[in-house]
């Protein structure tokens, strides 16, 4: 579909005014909705070039494996997130993303290893599930089973058993959640 003189004139007034990656990604959202995917891609890659940002970065890769399609491109700006991911919700939402998105599993299965590691409560093996987690740990159960029922999702029986039955104890304690002892170490 081609675009009119005026959408050809709006979208290129915008493009002048961006200042940031966050504009430009909007601009070519809005010129992909319109039907110009050659464009698009062009102000995406300015969209590109305006940031380093993990969450701007993963923003920018969601539009191209929407508006576009391309997921190759999508898949090499995830994994500039991934470089740049630094907590649990950065690497919880590529992983979804990723699988999703990608229909990656291995890699969503990676990066949702990566988030647990980020809680710094589980020592962990992916095939076996939970092994144990650290002394005197009183948060993160919940995050651990939405995160476990996502992981079991990709494949991971033994995860996706634990998911509903985690809770944390110390030796001699009383269980405090769940169904399921998992030990603690130092």
């Amino acid at each position: 579909m081609a675009l009119t003189k005026e959408q050809i004139k709006e979208f290129k007034e915008a493009e002048k005014e961006a200042q940031d990656s966050d504009d430009f990604r909007e601009v070519a959202k809005n010129i992909a909705e319109a039907g110009d995917k050659e464009w698009a891609k062009k102000t995406y890659e300015k969209a590109e070039e305006k940031t380093d940002d993990p969450y701007e970065l993963y923003y920018l890769a969601q539009c191209i494996c929407e508006n576009l399609g391309d997921k190759e491109w999508a898949k090499k700006t995830y994994e500039k997130v991934e470089e740049k991911a630094k907590d649990y919700s950065q690497f919880k939402s590529l992983a979804n993303d990723i699988c999703e998105k990608l229909g990656d599993k291995d890699w969503g299965k990676k990066l949702y290893k990566k988030a647990l590691s980020k809680v710094s409560l589980l020592k962990l093996d992916l095939e076996n599930g939970f092994h144990s987690v650290k002394k005197e740990t009183t948060r993160g159960t919940r995050a651990i089973q939405a995160l476990s029922k996502q992981v079991g999702s990709v494949g991971s029986s033994a995860w996706s058993e634990a998911y509903s039955e985690i809770f944390i104890f110390n030796e001699g304690e009383k269980y405090t959640r769940g169904s399921r002892k998992i030990k603690t170490t130092e």
